[in-house]
């Protein structure tokens, strides 16, 4: 029987555990050199996490709801993340892809209707790109808001 056994369960006061660290600290299976890190890191390289695939529990789930609830990027946050994402498109395979998840499921908008204000600005947008496609300067579309 090991000695740990007569402590499973067990709770230890704090000047015991801090005992039992003291005891541990520096011992060989503790001491990991860079050498012995980097031969780890490369044992492990390309093997699968040991819980891949696994469902989380619904416990789980409810704490991981409940820690991200209410959490919001602040708006540097925001800024770095749309920068990093500028100029970027969807490859179109995809493009393909995203359509395939969408076909079949309704809007966003059933059972919904636009309020008179945004039907107003709507219109107001389409009024515009009608004017600026009569007179045949597509490119300034782009600089249009809500164009």
């Amino acid at each position: 029987m090991s000695r740990t056994m007569g402590r499973r369960g067990r709770r230890v006061s704090k000047e015991t555990r801090m005992k039992m660290s003291a005891a541990h600290r520096g011992h060989p299976s503790y001491i990991r050199t860079p050498e012995t890190l980097a031969k780890l890191s490369e044992a492990h390289k390309g093997q699968t996490a040991w819980n891949k695939g696994q469902p989380r529990s619904k416990k789980t789930r409810e704490k991981i709801a409940v820690s991200l609830s209410g959490f919001k990027h602040t708006t540097e946050t925001c800024e770095k993340r749309r920068l990093v994402r500028l100029g970027k498109k969807h490859s179109p395979e995809t493009r393909a892809k995203i359509a395939a998840s969408l076909r079949g499921k309704p809007s966003g908008m059933l059972g919904k209707k636009h309020s008179l204000e945004t039907r107003a600005k709507m219109s107001a947008a389409a009024l515009r790109r009608r004017k600026v496609k009569q007179q045949g300067n597509e490119g300034l579309l782009k600089g249009l808001p809500n164009g």
